[in-house]
């Protein structure tokens, strides 16, 4: 019997009757199968009511094999930081010394004429349409990917301009407000001068970290599991100001990731962030205080499913450890050469089920696409998220991926077919709000 099968049945010959040890010890086990298999190597917490359910480390802190990993490692969190750009704003505005509707071009000086139409509050759910430039771009970028308040685009900028309004209301250096004013009072520690783990891959090289490490952006899983504590408990913000942070823009990210408010509480609380090989997800859930942290240094994207499966565990239900995602071991072959990429994609389709995580399989074909996205291979990208279009998608998914074809399409200068596949978009899914608002901007150009 296959290692999952076996986990499954154990999980449900279990059911209900798993002790706090019983199910630390079923942690361990799926945590320590999910390492021997390649698809895990960092650290866990899981808490549930304020006591510690399970805490460990598996694997290397760096390509060498020199270290262990133990839990006082720290991880890059990626996009998990903009909660603290977005907290630092919601808690200026609790205190009224900002109001959401104010305008970019009250705090920040020298941009252009479209600052005077961005919103606090546009850059606070990534709706401003400031494209990824960079922040001296900004200062000659003549006008903006759409008009703010109708679609959705993460970017820096949006981060970067939040700092800076922080800065400038209350006359301190970002790193420390957020030590001072949310890190403090959270209790969060965030010992710098604590050991990061480096990045590799699969094969056991390193991975070169581009752009920089600021404190806030390297934390330990007991820092964030702090962090999501004090936010669950009301400690820096109360209700509305949560309610604010939590609201995303048409099915997209909020700046809590994904979040769930009622009553002045955050209900679930889920939130992912990845870069250069790291990647950290943390969950929250107020019905019975359960807290679950994953944090890698050798990304694999299997942290929504183990957390998936810590959850069954610590509910008593049935799970199936994951397998290995696709994606990882096909992206570099189509970025080499589309045609060679797609018969290594179908051989392994073929031959690795066993191996791979099939289920997700139409998401694994639009990650490569964006993946090579950003590598500029639009026409390659273009022929992976219409590949993706063939499966039995969601309406959203589906919707998605036409709104990816239209972004290329868009990026390529070609408008009329950027139009027809917003339009398909939208037609797919009248509830995408970005597609409406990003073709409402390239009619107006």
């Amino acid at each position: 019997m296959c290692d999952a099968k076996r986990l499954a049945l154990a999980s449900v010959l279990f059911s209900g009757l798993l002790t706090a040890q019983d199910k630390a010890k079923e942690i361990e086990s799926l945590m320590q199968k999910a390492h021997e298999i390649g698809i895990f190597n960092g650290n866990v917490f899981a808490g549930a009511g304020g006591r510690v359910i399970y805490e460990g480390s598996f694997g290397y802190a760096d390509a060498d094999k020199t270290a262990l990993l133990t839990s006082q490692y720290r991880f890059y969190i990626g996009s998990i930081s903009k909660e603290f750009n977005g907290a630092g704003i919601l808690l200026l505005n609790q205190q009224g010394r900002l109001r959401l509707d104010e305008k970019l071009s009250k705090y920040v000086d020298g941009l252009p004429p479209w600052s005077s139409t961005v919103e606090v509050q546009h850059l606070l759910n990534y709706t401003s349409g400031i494209p990824d430039v960079s922040m001296d771009e900004l200062r000659s970028l003549k006008e903006l990917a759409f008009r703010p308040g109708t679609a959705f685009l993460y970017t820096l900028p949006n981060v970067e301009l939040q700092k800076k309004i922080i800065e400038k209301i209350t006359g301190v250096g970002y790193r420390q407000f957020v030590e001072t004013r949310l890190f403090h009072p959270c209790g969060v520690a965030n010992d710098t001068t604590g050991p990061i783990a480096s990045a590799f891959d699969n094969l056991f090289k390193p991975v070169k970290f581009e752009g920089t490490m600021e404190p806030e952006m390297v934390l330990t899983a007991r820092d964030l599991h702090q962090w999501m504590s004090c936010l669950n408990e009301g400690i820096i913000l109360r209700g509305p100001s949560l309610q604010k942070l939590a609201e995303g823009f048409g099915g997209n990210e909020s700046s809590l990731g994904s979040a769930q408010v009622e009553n002045g509480r955050l209900m679930t609380h889920q939130h992912q962030g990845s870069g250069n090989n790291y990647e950290a997800l943390a969950f929250s859930r107020a019905s019975d205080g359960i807290d679950v942290i994953l944090m890698t240094n050798n990304q694999n994207f299997k942290l929504y499913q183990l957390k998936d499966a810590i959850l069954a565990i610590v509910d008593g239900k049935p799970y199936e450890a994951p397998k290995k995602s696709i994606y990882l071991d096909i992206r570099q072959g189509f970025e080499a050469n589309l045609e060679d990429g797609m018969a290594e994609y179908l051989a392994k389709r073929e031959a690795g089920k066993d191996t791979y995580d099939f289920a997700s399989e139409p998401l694994d074909l639009i990650n490569t696409g964006k993946y090579l996205m950003r590598r500029h291979k639009l026409d390659d990208a273009i022929a992976l998220f219409h590949l993706s279009t063939t499966f039995a998608l969601k309406p959203a998914d589906l919707s998605y991926a036409y709104e990816l074809i239209a972004d290329c399409y868009a990026q390529k200068g070609s408008k009329a077919m950027a139009v027809f596949y917003f339009r398909k978009a939208i037609e797919t899914d009248a509830a995408n709000k970005s597609a409406k608002g990003k073709l409402a901007g390239l009619s107006q150009q």
